[in-house]
């Protein structure tokens, strides 16, 4: 188990690090006054509990000794750009580029906080991320909560939907979640407005880049309790930036199979049929921001059917339970096979086209909330620590 204790006890100002050893970027930090408030260079954390790590790194939680304040720390993994006669160069961390520099650590509801990125003394190359935390845990365990709710969980709550299983042979992908269970209409939609807020915020490039996130998938979905306080529901997150691209500069293919686009399995096929096609393909520009949106569909089928959805796939056959296809749902799935749509031209924009309903989900989640209550505490993960 990685020990964070003794190497976060060691972290140093950017400023007290070796400049021959790192690119100019190595010194970006966030002007946002609450980053200042949570994290300072200078500041000293304990380690509380051990998280299940990623490709980018270890992953912990941990408490500040001067706020007392729980935060994530990652421990990302060394990437070396060339080696010159003095010692190698590392390139800082891509998700601390995006989310410091070319978001200008921007406070928004929907996207991961990043309060600084420190170097480690001890590692070259190695960085430590502090990251918010989200106390709700991620997307994928909370579906996996809902799903194996029972009906004494909700009590009188009209909130329960009971689940159709339907036999393995009739299912184009064996389900995903065991139960009896759906989420609920409410929380679909409150996850669907979340997100579309977010790669919205991203997407939109009238005061930043326009930003890719490259790998949008349950798992990089958090779920934040705040005073926000949207129906009685968390904030929905967007985090693990780590594939993120510039949509100007996107090289190549990023994601998680089973959550691909198209163009993206394209290349990917490529890689078995004709290998120098894919070894040239995959170097030139692939990806744009209507991946994020085909991956959106992804996350909202498999939110929805407890399956994942077949990249490629015709999305005028795209059914929904019928729990999701009522008046408090009504354009849920046009909207999610528009997403769907195998030509990236044909999908729906973030910024405009997806925007324009946005309101009409918002309206019909509030809707449900004046009628219906807030879901039953039972629904939520409990915190960790």
């Amino acid at each position: 188990m990685f020990d964070f204790l003794p190497k976060l006890k060691t972290l140093l100002r950017f400023s007290q690090t070796n400049s021959s050893n790192k690119p100019d970027n190595d010194r970006i930090q966030t002007n946002m006054p609450q980053s200042a408030a949570e994290h300072r260079s200078q500041d000293r954390y304990q380690h509380i509990h051990h998280l299940a790590n990623s490709t980018e790194g270890e992953l912990g939680i941990v408490r500040s000794d001067r706020t007392g304040k729980l935060l994530v720390a990652k421990h990302t993994k060394a990437r070396q750009v060339i080696r010159l006669g003095d010692g190698p160069i590392f390139t800082y961390p891509n998700e601390a580029k995006i989310l410091l520099k070319t978001l200008g650590g921007a406070d928004h509801p929907n996207i991961i906080h990043l309060f600084g990125a420190e170097r480690s003394c001890i590692e070259p190359g190695r960085h430590f991320l502090l990251l918010e935390y989200c106390s709700g845990g991620d997307l994928l365990d909370q579906i996996g909560q809902f799903t194996k709710m029972g009906k004494a969980a909700y009590g009188a709550s009209r909130h329960l939907l009971l689940r159709k299983v339907l036999p393995a042979d009739t299912l184009a992908h064996p389900p995903k979640f065991a139960g009896n269970c759906l989420v609920p209409e409410m929380f679909v939609l409150h996850v669907f407005v979340g997100l579309v807020w977010a790669l919205a915020f991203l997407h939109d490039a009238s005061e930043h880049e326009a930003v890719i996130h490259g790998d949008l998938k349950p798992d990089n979905v958090l779920l934040r309790w705040s005073s926000r306080n949207e129906c009685g529901m968390p904030d929905i997150v967007l985090a693990d930036f780590g594939a993120s691209q510039l949509a100007s500069k996107t090289i190549g293919v990023t994601g998680t199979p089973g959550y691909d686009s198209p163009e993206v399995v394209g290349i990917a096929q490529l890689k078995t049929t004709a290998p120098q096609a894919f070894e040239w393909k995959r170097k030139q520009r692939v990806m744009s921001t209507k991946s994020d949106i085909y991956q959106l569909g992804h996350l909202m089928y498999l939110l929805t059917t407890m399956q994942l959805w077949t990249t490629g796939a015709d999305p005028e056959a795209l059914t929904l339970p019928q729990e999701y296809t009522t008046q408090h749902c009504r354009h849920l799935a046009t909207t999610v096979a528009w997403c769907f749509a195998v030509r990236p031209t044909k999908r729906p924009s973030a910024t405009e086209d997806l925007l324009t309903v946005i309101d009409t989900f918002r309206e019909q989640r509030d809707g449900l909330f004046r009628e219906r209550g807030p879901l039953p505490q039972a629904c939520w993960r409990k915190a960790v620590v």
